[in-house]
């Protein structure tokens, strides 16, 4: 992990993503939607500026654990679970090797998905 430290108390920044792909016209709450070529230039410009992805996990555990941040970590979000999180974001974040942290909102899954979990 680039520059490992201990960060018992260290501000880590979340960016928050909701919908990535391209809003159809008239889309309610069009600033909510970023385009994949934005999202693969974000994280590009993450990294060249030295920035490192952890998720929340690793965040929680530094801060009541003990555990190691690399320097300048930030964490992405990707909210409710709109399609274009497997679509879009899943491959760009595989291909820059960064995690990200999906808060799903269940009212967002398939039908079917919504049923198979509260049945298991």
């Amino acid at each position: 992990m680039p520059g490992a430290h201990r960060a018992p108390h260290e501000p880590v920044p979340i960016l928050m993503f909701h919908a990535i792909g391209v809003g159809n016209p008239g889309t309610p709450n069009p600033s909510l939607w970023v385009a994949p070529r934005d999202l693969r230039s974000y994280i590009r410009a993450l990294r060249r500026a030295g920035y490192n992805g952890v998720t929340l996990q690793k965040v929680w555990n530094a801060w009541h654990h003990g555990g190691r941040l690399p320097r300048r970590p930030v964490v992405l979000s990707f909210d409710d679970g709109y399609r274009g999180h497997a679509a879009f974001a899943v491959p760009t974040l595989q291909r820059a090797g960064w995690p990200g942290v999906l808060n799903l909102k269940l009212g967002n899954l398939p039908t079917w998905a919504v049923r198979a979990r509260s049945c298991g």
